[in-house]
């Protein structure tokens, strides 16, 4: 797993619109099923349905822009992005509990201790957006056990 500077990873959503954050994402989904050398996580599926995602809600709400705003159309293509919308909204929040999840299992197997405390994370997600800040953290401290096992196994300590 890769170790990132926890402030970045979280100023970075903010400052590209959600893209990094999405491809924070995708990233520890890539580096957890490295870990496990499995497809723990669907990363094709994910990358897929958040693409379909991302660019319908995109075409609808150009749609919306050319439409006159008095054409009844325009209320049905709104409801039909707020879905999407909340579609995405799932997406992050199921995906974002299964790399919670491993991240615990992957500290239970390194014997890292305090664990991640997945229930505060998520709560943290969706309230907070700090959650980032928990789950980053977390991953640093597997990282630096799989450098000092590579710094052990380097020179036979």
């Amino acid at each position: 797993m890769k170790k990132r500077i926890v402030g970045l990873v979280y100023l970075f959503p903010f400052l590209t619109g959600g893209i990094y954050f999405i491809y924070w994402i995708l990233s520890l989904i890539y580096e957890i099923n490295q870990y496990f050398n499995e497809e723990k996580i669907k990363f094709k599926l994910l990358l897929v349905n958040f693409i379909i995602t991302i660019i319908a809600y995109l075409s609808l709400l150009s749609i919306i822009i050319l439409l006159n705003r008095d054409n009844r159309l325009v209320f049905l293509l709104l409801f039909i992005c707020f879905a999407l919308a909340i579609y995405c909204f799932y997406l992050i929040i199921s995906t974002l509990l299964k790399i919670v999840k491993y991240v615990f299992i992957i500290q239970e197997m390194e014997g890292i201790e305090p664990k991640i405390n997945k229930e505060f994370c998520l709560v943290m997600f969706i309230i907070y957006f700090i959650g980032i800040i928990i789950l980053q953290n977390n991953i640093n401290k597997i990282a630096m056990k799989q450098s000092e096992k590579k710094e052990e196994e380097k020179y036979g300590a």
